[in-house]
Order: C-alpha cells, then sequence, then structure tokens
C-alpha cells in the first residue's frame, strides 16, 4: 500500500509543484485575444466584412447591417494594416511581420496558413492573379507568389523613391501611393523585373491610390501647418507621362479612397466619411459627409453601405443617397485600455469608453462579458468581491459587477483634481491624485455613498501610483521617490517615512515583504517588513525606460514600455534579473497567476512561472471554478479519488467521506490535505479518525481488481 502511495505521490507532486530545475530565461508564449482594439481596414465579400485589426482579423457577419455580429477571429503579431480578399483566403499587410495568409474557407473558424516576412513595414497589400502586391514603407513595393498559400515566397521588389503606403495593381502596372513622392507607377508586365515608368508628386502625403478608367484617385493627406489635405485626380491614361486633372480640397486628414460609379468616398481622418461627385474628373465636387466618432482610416463600398474602418469601431453607413449619408450600425472596438485587474474569472479593463469586462476562466477563449460606460473614460480600475472602484480621473465611481454581463453604476462622487491609479482596502478606496497634491482616502464601506475619509499632502503633479500594504500606504512620487503614509486610521493619514530615489514617469507594486518601483535607475527592490526603514535590495538596471505599469505575480514582476514588455525573476530579492522579453507591448500590462494581460485584450503566458499561487497551498481541486480559491475537505476527497482512480466516483458513503479524514481529529479540511502532502513526502505519518475504519485502507483486498473495498456499485 505505501508503494502505491510514494508512486502516485512523485506524480501528483510534479503536478502541483512544477519543474523544480532552475530557469536561465523566461519563455513567453502568445495564448489568446479578443482583438478588440483597432479597426484600420476593411473589405466586404458577400454577407461577411473582414476587419484588419490592430492585432488580427476580425470576422463580422453583416447579413443585417444594422446589427453587425461577431463571428470569429485570428490573432496576428503586430499591426494589420491593410486587408485583400481573394477566393478562400484572406490576405494582411501585418507592419512588421509583412504577409499573413488566412484561410476563411469555414469564416467561422479561420485558420493562419502562411505568412511572408517582408524586410520593410507592409501598409498595405493588392492580390492580382496569384500574387500579392505589398506597399512595404521604406522598402518601397515587393510582389509575392501566393500560388502555395502556405509558402508564399518572393518573386522581386522595387525600392520607390519615399515610403510605399498605398497600392493598386491594374492592367499589367503598380501604381504606388509613395508618401512624401506622391504617385509612382511601375511597369510590372514582366514580374520579375518591374521597372520604372512615370510619376506625379502630389503637393501633400500620398497615403493611397484607386484605379478607375483613366484616372488615379488619390487620398493624399495634408502635412505641415497648411492643412490642405485633399482628393487629387491624375489622368493616367499615358502612363509614361501622368498628368494633374482635377482635386477637392479642405477634406481633413485623407487616409483612403474608394470609387464606385461616379463617386469617391473618402476616409478623412477625423472628419469621418467625405463623399465627392467625379462625374467631371477634372472638377470634383463636395457630395455629402458623414462624421463617425472616431479617426477614419479605411473604406470598403458594397451596394449602397459605406464601411468605415474607424479606428475605435467599424461603422456602416446608408449612402443609397450621396447627399445624405444615413448611420446603419456599427461594430465597437473601442477598447484602448489604460489598466486593468484581475478579481477571480474575470479581467477587469479601464478603457476609452469605460469599464469592460471579460471571462478568462478559459484563457484560450477568452469571452467578453460587458462594459459600463464611464463619463469621459476609465483610467484606474480595482475589484473587491461585487464592486468594481472606477475612476474617470476626476471622480470615483462604484460599479456592481455581481452580473458580468451587465455591470452597473451604483454610487459616485468624491471628485480629484486627477488620478489613474487607486486600490482598496477594507472598504476604503485610496487614490494618488498626480494633478491634485494628495493622497486621498474615500470611504466606500456604503456602495452607493462613497464619502470622503481623508487626505495626506504629497506635492503637485507628482502623486503617480499608490498601494496598500497592512497599515500603510506606498505613494510613489515623481520627484520625491516613495511617501509611505500610516492609514492605520483612515480618517487621519500620517506620514511615517519615505525613501528618495530617482524616480520619475514610474509605477509601484507589492509583494509579501517586498517593494518594487521603476525609477530612471532601473527597477528598484526593497525590503519594507519594516515599513518605517525600507531597505534597498538589489536594481535591475539593465531595464530600458519604462512605464509607469508594473505588477507582482508570484515570483516575477513585469513592467513595459512602449515597445515590449519585460519580465524580471525576483526570486531571490536580492538578486533580481532581467528574465526575458516580449514584443509587442502595450498600453496596459497586468499580470495573475503566469498570465499577462496586455492592450487589446491580448493573453501571454509565462510558461516558467509555477502554477497559480492565487490558489493555497493544499487547494488542488481548483475549486471546481468556485472563486475565492479555498482549501476545504473537497480538496482531500479529490486527492482521495485519484488513488483511488476514480476522478469522478459514482457516489460517496459515509464511510467513504470519513476516510478522507487523515490527522485523526475527524473533522474533514484543508489540514487533512496538508498531512496527506507531508505523508507522501516522508514527514508525516497518517492518523485516522477513530469512528471510522477506512474503507480503502484495508489490506485484504487491496486495489488488484481496480475496486476498491467497500467502494458501492451504486448508479
Amino acid at each position: 500500500m505505501r508503494r502505491y502511495f510514494v508512486l502516485l505521490s512523485a506524480v501528483l507532486l510534479i503536478a502541483l509543484c512544477g519543474n523544480t530545475e532552475a530557469q536561465d530565461s523566461v519563455n513567453i508564449e502568445y495564448v489568446s485575444s479578443t482583438l478588440w482594439t483597432g479597426v484600420n481596414d476593411v473589405e466586404v465579400v458577400g454577407n461577411y466584412a473582414y476587419c484588419a485589426f490592430v492585432r488580427g482579423l476580425v470576422i463580422l457577419d453583416i447579413t443585417d447591417p444594422a446589427n453587425p455580429v461577431f463571428i470569429s477571429k485570428q490573432y496576428c503579431i503586430k499591426t494589420g494594416n491593410g486587408i485583400d480578399v481573394s477566393g478562400n483566403y484572406a490576405y494582411l499587410a501585418n507592419g512588421e511581420t509583412g504577409l499573413q495568409v488566412i484561410d476563411i474557407t469555414d469564416p467561422f473558424n479561420p485558420i493562419l496558413t502562411g505568412s511572408y516576412d517582408t524586410p520593410g513595414y507592409a501598409y498595405d497589400i493588392f492580390i492580382s492573379d496569384s500574387c500579392a502586391y505589398i506597399a512595404d514603407g521604406d522598402l518601397g513595393f515587393l510582389i509575392i507568389n501566393i500560388l502555395d498559400t502556405s509558402n508564399p515566397s518572393l518573386i522581386a521588389s522595387y525600392n520607390t523613391p519615399s515610403s510605399a503606403r498605398g497600392i493598386y495593381v491594374i492592367d499589367g502596372y503598380a501604381y504606388i501611393a509613395d508618401y512624401i513622392s506622391g504617385l509612382q507607377l511601375i511597369n510590372i508586365s514582366d514580374p520579375l523585373n518591374p521597372s520604372f515608368a512615370g510619376s506625379y508628386d502630389t503637393p501633400q502625403l500620398a497615403l493611397d491610390v484607386y484605379i478607375a478608367g483613366s484616372y488615379a484617385y488619390i487620398a493624399d493627406e495634408s502635412s505641415g501647418y497648411n492643412r490642405i489635405s485633399s482628393l487629387q485626380i491624375i489622368d493616367i491614361s499615358d502612363p509614361f507621362n501622368p498628368s494633374f486633372a482635377g482635386s477637392l480640397d479642405s477634406l481633413g486628414n485623407a487616409k483612403d479612397v474608394y470609387i464606385i460609379d461616379n463617386y469617391a468616398f473618402i476616409a478623412c481622418g477625423g472628419r469621418g466619411l467625405t463623399i465627392a461627385d467625379i462625374s467631371d474628373p477634372f472638377n470634383p465636387t463636395f457630395e455629402g459627409s458623414y462624421d463617425t466618432p472616431g479617426t477614419s482610416k479605411g473604406v470598403f463600398v458594397n451596394s449602397s453601405f459605406a464601411y468605415i474602418a474607424d479606428d475605435k469601431s467599424l461603422q456602416i453607413i446608408d449612402i443609397s443617397a450621396p447627399s445624405n449619408p444615413v448611420f446603419t450600425g456599427s461594430y465597437d472596438a473601442n477598447f484602448h485600455s489604460w489598466r486593468g485587474c484581475v478579481s477571480g474569472n474575470y479581467a477587469y479593463i479601464a478603457g476609452y469608453t469605460g469599464l469592460h469586462i471579460v471571462d478568462i476562466a478559459d484563457p484560450l477563449n477568452p469571452e467578453y462579458k460587458g462594459s459600463c460606460p464611464i463619463l469621459y473614460g476609465a483610467y484606474g480600475v480595482v475589484v473587491s468581491g461585487s464592486y468594481a472602484y472606477v475612476t474617470n480621473g476626476g471622480q470615483l465611481y462604484v460599479v456592481n459587477v455581481s452580473d458580468p454581463s451587465n455591470p452597473t453604476i451604483v454610487g459616485q462622487g468624491v471628485s480629484f483634481s486627477f488620478a489613474w491609479s487607486i486600490c482598496y482596502k477594507d472598504n476604503f478606496v485610496y487614490v494618488a491624485d498626480y494633478k491634485g497634491v494628495y493622497l486621498e482616502i474615500i470611504d466606500v464601506s456604503d456602495p452607493s455613498n462613497p464619502t470622503h475619509a481623508g487626505q495626506f499632502y504629497i506635492c503637485y503633479e507628482c502623486a503617480r501610483d499608490v498601494i496598500v500594504s497592512g497599515n500603510y500606504a506606498y505613494v510613489y512620487s515623481e520627484i520625491g521617490g516613495v511617501i509611505i503614509v500610516d492609514i492605520s486610521d483612515p480618517y487621519n493619514p500620517i506620514g511615517a517615512a519615505s525613501y528618495p530615489c530617482n524616480s520619475g514617469n514610474g509605477g509601484i507594486c507589492s509583494s509579501n515583504d517586498y517593494l518594487y518601483l521603476t525609477t530612471f535607475d532601473g527597477l528598484e527592490i526593497l525590503d519594507i517588513s519594516d515599513p518605517l526603514n525600507p531597505i534597498l535590495m538589489n536594481t535591475v538596471n539593465q531595464l530600458p525606460w519604462t512605464e509607469d505599469e508594473i505588477y507582482a505575480a508570484g515570483n516575477y514582476v513585469y513592467t513595459r514600455d512602449s515597445g515590449s514588455i519585460y519580465i524580471i525573476d525576483v526570486s531571490d530579492p536580492s538578486n533580481p534579473f532581467l528574465a526575458g522579453s516580449y514584443s509587442p507591448g502595450g498600453i496596459t500590462i497586468f499580470a495573475s497567476c503566469g498570465y499577462i494581460y496586455t492592450s487589446g485584450l491580448t493573453i501571454l503566458q509565462n510558461t516558467s512561472a509555477p502554477p497559480c499561487r492565487e490558489y493555497l497551498p493544499g487547494d488542488i481541486n481548483m475549486n471546481l471554478g468556485i472563486w475565492p480559491p479555498l482549501v476545504v475537505g473537497g480538496d482531500v476527497t479529490y486527492l482521495s479519488h485519484y488513488f483511488m482512480g476514480m476522478a469522478n466516483p459514482p457516489c460517496l458513503i459515509d464511510g467513504f467521506w470519513a476516510s478522507a479524514d487523515v490527522n485523526g481529529d475527524c473533522v474533514i479540511m484543508g489540514s487533512d490535505n496538508v498531512k496527506l502532502v507531508r505523508y507522501m513526502k516522508g514527514l508525516d505519518v497518517i492518523s485516522w479518525c477513530p469512528d471510522y475504519e477506512p474503507l480503502w485502507r484495508s489490506t485484504s483486498d487491496a486495489i488488484d481488481d481496480g475496486e476498491p473495498v467497500g467502494w458501492p456499485n451504486c448508479e
């Protein structure tokens, strides 16, 4: 019997404790993404809209244009700038990673099948026959063979004078919107040897081009202070000598153009959609406009609807009457975020439009649950129990999140100058008021009526971050280091100590008896076991300049700059080291249980991190989905079932239930589980409850037939 325990103990301890070998580096892997951040381009085929998002492809069902419905997504690292759909494939011009090929045969299950890493930055793409033509920024444009979609290969390239931003291919010519150099015409009748044909230098910055008939229509974005953004119309009847035909000026920031019949549809940045009558190309005239809520970047027209990639949403506009375009429907992609946190099975994100909630119980399949609009957007969030405490910069909002699909504001009040960092402890919210001069303390014991409790002077425009540990609040000051405030009486906070450092636009977090802060010198680790006398343990100074996002989870600290996420191993606080990094980063990061959450919501995993340390030692059944984690008799029963080879036994009887008591106190608790683990390690002995004979303790039958003694045959 003992050998049976020992054999299984080795297996279980590996499962519980993970690999104990030292790790030289941290392996960061992509897990999943909601892909609800930013729409850069769109193409419509049939009843589906294929959207190039900041992190990949999103497919929407637009059968009912008034109610576009999310169908599926495919994550692609870096930025989806342009999209073209041909046959059963969607092709993305994907920034630094070049061409991404996605099989959309089944729109509900898109599959990334191939890619080609272009040398430049892929802005736009045009598919013609079996070739992908890519506007690759400073490296000009490329011709890529996509006959084998799983293995695209380079045919040829042509380095344009400036930066290739838009591309259109027709009749043996590639027309390049080449930024400073205007329109470039390249002869590609021999794809192996593209050659210069002609050019026309537009007055501003050429971002996109559309060919219709004998004319090239160019979205020519304004530069400098003149703001004369325009639609430029160029006569290309002689490709070797293109000439000016007409223009329509003062269009905001013209970024994209689509031509159908006698109309040009222009995505005009902050001004939304502009429609021009081009029946006379020499004299285009304004026809109508629609001011979309965000920054319009791309436009596609299908039937009587214009689909606008509007940065924060896909806008669908009825253009059956071009002089009077009318809003029809939208798909919200305004998921840009500032800060976030994890509580239980949910991630809470403070975003531009308010609070967003995502179910992350299955990190491979995050599910967007709901949102709560917050005036002027949400900047900081912390969650306790059924309430989320949110700051919009100038005021505290209390949101009931007991129903994640329908979060509702139940209280608001207590104004401050401007703050994005808050934390919570024991019915009090602590706010670092950056634009003000105080650490503000708010009593939220009555969620419907938050009231001001106390405040402590810090300094003007310097309180960037705050955390609470024990009876002390630690405020990160932009110019004064760390200010330590005694909050044992929240109504009367008292200055306790300080830690001077080379602080700046950094942040602060804590774990156990250690404080972590990002400064101009790097990541500093302080021992705060004595809060009145913080002691510097060490500094990780090989970090580049980091922002104010910093989180501690387990043996790791996570921080970021504008491009990357950095992971620092702090298992030995006196000897921390930079363990790894991941690019791209994001506006927001927060971490929990080995998972890293960044803008999007993109979920990454630190695969070297041990199992979730938020589960208490002895909790092995993950509470069967219950939160917060508990160590109870169910864990002991679970472990006993494991030994019995019965993960889900058909039923339990009193005797078997009692047999889960292994420390002799006749009470089934988490302490029994700890006792059993100690027994498996050879550190303790088993003591049975004298009132019961454990049914699986008998050696008369052992477990030879796989049916433990006393196990009832019940349904």
